[in-house]
């Protein structure tokens, strides 16, 4: 199966310059601040890896909190999976994550911008997500996830990552 799944190289149906997740090919790690609904605040640390899958068709990642070798009993503890496809007809990537241990599912749309990628949450849920990539460079990157609950107009971080590579 690692022989059919995984690529090395973007498919030719993708162009360049929509190959806005290609730049995180490889491994972080991260550091994670979850703020809770009465303000407290969590630090975690963990793991994400990206590859090409689908012969360059898709890219998946790997979101590993805590680190894979330090599971720690009570922790908030999430192995996660976002796979990301690119559609050549409308130009546009969209993306489908899942957390089986949270058992959650999101379906999200792609936008990006010169130095920005904003994941807009399309599943029905009692909240608005969308999930954020910035400050971007070639070994790092911040991730946020923003929420607004029971129809509040104001977005709220909940989830706020600083990433860091390990290896290309």
């Amino acid at each position: 199966m690692e022989n059919i799944l995984f690529s090395n190289k973007l498919h030719p149906s993708i162009p360049m310059e929509k190959d806005v997740f290609g730049q995180f090919i490889g491994s972080w790690n991260l550091d994670l601040i979850i703020t809770h609904s009465n303000g407290s605040k969590s630090n975690f640390n963990g793991e994400w890896h990206f590859s090409r899958i689908l012969q360059g068709r898709a890219i998946q990642d790997i979101w590993v909190i805590p680190n894979i070798n330090k599971e720690v009993e009570g922790e908030f503890l999430e192995y996660g999976t976002t796979t990301r496809t690119y559609n050549p007809k409308t130009g546009k990537w969209k993306a489908c994550w899942m957390g089986p241990i949270q058992n959650q599912v999101f379906i999200f749309d792609i936008e990006d911008t010169d130095d920005t990628i904003i994941l807009s949450e399309l599943t029905i849920t009692h909240f608005e997500m969308r999930w954020i990539f910035f400050e971007i460079s070639k070994n790092s990157f911040q991730w946020k996830s923003e929420v607004k609950f029971n129809g509040s107009d104001k977005w709220m971080i909940n989830y706020h990552m600083k990433l860091n590579r390990i290896k290309k």
